[in-house]
């Protein structure tokens, strides 16, 4: 009896339909069935697609970079600013792009990518998810396949997805050979988009990380007119603000040195460390600048100072603008304030440094 084979996809929630299944069994076939990877399957379907669609040339199909905050090719949001902003230029540059398509996710693409679901919802900063209450969200990305059309008249393909294997979100592009400068020039572009709008949301914020948001009303109440300190000592402080200037920034950048500037309050409770920083931070946003106000988690809480720290370091749109972060001690209370000052000297330094922002 003649044998009748067929592949199909198993494994990660890839299977083929179970009647063709039992029918080819029933016929007296054999059903095999092979192990993919969802990328895998990501780059056939691409490449069977870029061939019915009758794109230009070769299909080049590589993982899109994914060094960046997020996958920006993949946002309505953005693509639909990029064009708008297209249109208002009288020379085209490179990678710019026209216009841009949602597709149906292809039948033999196996369900990857086929609901354009979000997973989240976003601030206004496009950075940080949305809370409850917050005013003005933004979708995140959808899973989706688009398509895009450049200035030239040539397309590219592109699918986002979550990719169960990696556990991550990740976009497969596919690309026109010799076009992969043009594509990287457009993701260049998007990310400044995304870099732009997150700088015009975040100027004049302050921002608790780890503790109560209410405490940024607080602070911004807060003025000198609170502070009791020697006008010296008030000098003192006025003076760590030369680092914003932009003879002091030109420096910095020329002698490719991060710019920062370490400052470490060290007292017993009550002599006004708290009040000074505070007021610092609200005349600090008032510049426009951005303040991370960084507290002690409350015990029994799975995390800790530095993890709430690290948080900081995931959203980078703010090295571009001025920034403060201040943090309460990392020391318990009940240890006390000046036995393990030198400690927490080296601890702070050693993350300003990291950071690369003024610490106070």
């Amino acid at each position: 009896m003649e044998s009748i084979e067929k592949l199909t996809v198993r494994g990660n929630k890839l299977l083929s339909p179970l009647d063709d299944a039992l029918n080819l069994a029933n016929d007296g076939g054999i059903a095999r069935h092979l192990l993919a990877l969802r990328r895998e399957v990501v780059a056939y379907a691409l490449k069977k697609l870029w061939q019915e669609m009758e794109l230009e040339g070769a299909a080049l199909i590589f993982a899109s970079p994914n060094q960046r905050r997020m996958q920006a090719e993949h946002h309505p949001l953005l693509l639909d600013q990029l064009v708008a902003n297209g249109k208002r230029r009288k020379k085209i540059p490179s990678g710019q792009l026209v216009s841009w398509q949602l597709l149906d996710a292809p039948s033999y693409a196996h369900g990857i990518a086929a609901t354009d679901d979000v997973d989240m919802l976003l601030k206004p900063d496009m950075l940080r998810r949305a809370d409850v209450g917050d005013r003005g969200a933004i979708p995140a990305i959808p899973y989706s396949w688009l398509c895009y059309t450049f200035g030239g008249g040539w397309k590219a393909l592109s699918v986002y997805f979550y990719d169960t294997d990696s556990s991550d979100p990740m976009a497969v592009a596919a690309v026109p050979h010799g076009r992969q400068d043009e594509w990287l020039a457009f993701l260049k572009a998007l990310d400044d988009l995304h870099d732009t709008i997150s700088r015009r949301e975040r100027r004049g914020r302050i921002e608790i990380i780890g503790g109560d948001d209410e405490l940024a009303e607080v602070i911004k109440k807060s003025s000198f007119a609170d502070v009791v300190l020697h006008e010296e000592t008030l000098a003192m402080v006025a003076a760590q603000r030369r680092i914003f200037d932009d003879e002091m920034l030109r420096r910095y950048a020329a002698l490719r040195v991060p710019r920062l500037r370490k400052v470490l309050l060290i007292g017993p409770p009550g002599t006004g460390k708290t009040t000074l920083l505070k007021a610092e931070g609200a005349f600090h946003a008032k510049q426009g600048g951005l303040v991370f106000y960084v507290c002690a988690p409350p015990r029994g809480r799975n995390t800790s100072s530095w993890r709430c720290l690290s948080r900081i370091r995931l959203s980078y749109s703010w090295y571009s603008i001025h920034s403060m972060v201040w943090q309460r001690p990392i020391i318990p209370p009940e240890r006390s304030c000046w036995q393990p000052a030198m400690t927490r000297r080296r601890s702070i330094s050693a993350f300003a440094t990291v950071l690369g922002v003024l610490m106070c």
